[in-house]
């Protein structure tokens, strides 16, 4: 009964709540093979002393990913179980001002998937660029092949056939700054029907997409705490989680930031879970502590850069969001707003609405800050 009980997984059943038929929340639509009871899989022996037991402090953003999923896995063996881990990969979008928004941006993708996932990814570079795009010292940043000027180059050609416009792309490759008009062409083409195939591949995955908005020049917090943005993302992170398991794990991957904000955002994280009500619920399901990763080295964040981008110059999914958009990106707004997320948590039972992975802030303040103690 023992090794019965450690290969089942728990299963939910979609909740029941009055004014179910008005609303527009949807159960999970989870493919059967993601439903199948899982493996345990043999591992490596784990130091002792690096276990992690709920309500113990782990340095989780010292050790290595491939080190965390061995001890999430050793614990839930030892607890007869198998616990799923969910990657909420963060970046950051429109803060050198210049974008209509700032935004905070994180693509939830899980365990199981996530290596596939990556290789998806990678194979779609070298499919539509002839090599991968990465490699060297470019990078697959949005503001830059989702530029105007991209599509202003896209556009004067007609498409080239799929084939010759990935020879043409390595060509622009090749040559650089001597690369004809028509490799130049074939290259924005390349650009943009890579964002496209690799937003498609993240829908196929299953993964979400989380999203907290600001308005340029609103008003920010006193230094310390964390920002309301994040506090945000954290929420709506771990009502998805709920609605996923209840004994699943969410991991924050961040993208790299220079050493001493990283430090805060440590600090910052740590103060949020472990003092105030709110983050020491959350922590039950949420790892505390973030790692940080180089962006152009983890598909995951380059996935979350570009639903950033994209929300900030594309997508108005609030009345108050009244800043321009780029009607240029409007398919590609579309595909994100697919990976939006509603759930409904428990505490919100009984009501019709559920609560969306997008969320518009006009201040970050706390709402002490805002009208005084």
């Amino acid at each position: 009964m023992a090794s019965e009980r450690a290969s089942e997984k728990q299963v939910i059943p979609p909740r029941e709540t009055p004014g179910a038929a008005n609303s527009t929340h949807q159960p999970p639509n989870r493919p059967e093979s993601v439903l199948r009871p899982r493996i345990a899989r043999e591992l490596p022996p784990f130091p002792p002393a690096a276990y992690y037991t709920p309500g113990e402090r782990v340095h989780i953003h010292t050790i290595s990913p491939v080190d965390f999923g061995r001890l999430v896995q050793h614990n839930s063996l030892q607890q007869g179980r198998h616990t799923v881990a969910y990657f909420l990969f963060v970046d950051e979008s429109g803060n050198d001002g210049n974008a209509p928004y700032q935004v905070l941006a994180g693509v939830s993708v899980e365990d199981a998937v996530l290596w596939d996932l990556v290789r998806s990814l990678q194979a779609e570079e070298t499919k539509h660029f002839g090599c991968r795009y990465t490699a060297g010292d470019r990078e697959l940043k949005a503001k830059k092949i989702l530029k105007r000027k991209t599509f202003r180059l896209a556009a004067q050609l007609p498409p080239f056939p799929a084939g010759r416009r990935r020879d043409l792309a390595l060509k622009a490759f090749t040559f650089g700054q001597t690369a004809t008009r028509e490799e130049l062409t074939a290259l924005a083409q390349a650009k943009l029907a890579y964002v496209e195939k690799a937003l498609e591949i993240a829908a196929d995955a299953e993964c979400r997409a989380f999203a907290s908005v600001v308005r340029q020049g609103s008003p920010t917090p006193v230094p310390g705490a964390l920002r309301k943005d994040y506090n945000y993302l954290l929420e709506r992170f771990f009502y998805y989680l709920e609605d996923m398991d209840l004994q699943a794990r969410g991991v924050i991957v961040c993208d790299e930031l220079e050493k001493s904000r990283s430090y805060i955002l440590i600090d910052q994280f740590h103060s949020y879970f472990m003092r105030t009500v709110k983050g020491k619920a959350r922590s039950q399901q949420i790892i505390p502590a973030p790692f940080f990763v180089h962006s152009d080295l983890t598909s995951g964040i380059q996935l979350a850069d570009l639903v950033a981008y994209i929300i900030s110059w594309g997508l108005r999914f609030d009345r108050k969001m009244d800043e321009p958009v780029r009607h240029e990106l409007a398919s590609f707004a579309g595909q994100v707003k697919q990976l939006e997320y509603e759930s409904l948590p428990r505490s919100m039972q009984g009501k019709r609405a559920g609560i969306y992975s997008f969320k518009y802030i006009e201040d970050l303040r706390s709402r002490t800050e805002r009208c005084g103690p």
